[in-house]
């Protein structure tokens, strides 16, 4: 019994945690700060770190900023070895589907183009995690598996990460610094 409430006291406290990353993302004077800082950290990969930040206030990269003192950024890099989940794929092949046969509008959110004249390898890259799998641009990767063509993909990988600024970050979070 013990053992079950350590677990789900860990379990509580990670999902406060990610409430506060949350509500720090939200917050555009220290969204704004992490933006700053993760530019300083990963100056190659400005273009994924600038469309998170202007889109979506980081809500794809929570994990990665929830437990940043583990990973790094890398790429781009041209890649066809990346996996779209099956349940996110069935419903990449629903909408698809709806967009050829005339029953939705557009494919893509922002792009009113037709996903079957895109050259994929002309759209932003993607987000990979460790093991090949989109984090974020599935719309993007699905079509680039249909094409049968490569894609540039950025990828969040296991990997310490001791930048000063990793402590600042944390801080900004609300979060337990290293």
């Amino acid at each position: 019994m013990e053992l079950f409430e350590r677990k789900w006291n860990d379990f509580l406290k990670e999902d406060i945690d990610f409430d506060k990353v949350g509500e720090a993302t939200r917050d555009p004077q220290k969204s704004k700060e992490i933006y700053k800082l993760l530019l300083d950290m990963f100056p190659k990969q400005k273009e994924l770190i600038k469309y998170h930040y202007e889109e979506d206030s980081f809500a794809e990269l929570k994990r990665f900023l929830h437990d940043i003192e583990k990973y790094q950024l890398e790429g781009p890099s041209k890649t066809s070895n990346f996996k779209i989940d099956p349940e996110v794929k069935k419903e990449r092949d629903r909408k698809y589907n709806q967009y050829v046969r005339g029953e939705i509008d557009t494919y893509f959110r922002k792009d009113p183009k037709d996903p079957r004249d895109v050259n994929i390898e002309n759209y932003p890259a993607v987000l990979l995690d460790d093991n090949n799998e989109v984090i974020d641009g599935n719309h993007r990767a699905y079509i680039a598996q249909l094409q049968k063509k490569p894609l540039m993909a950025y990828k969040i990988v296991s990997k310490t990460n001791n930048h000063p600024n990793v402590e600042k970050i944390k801080s900004i979070l609300g979060l337990n610094t290293l």
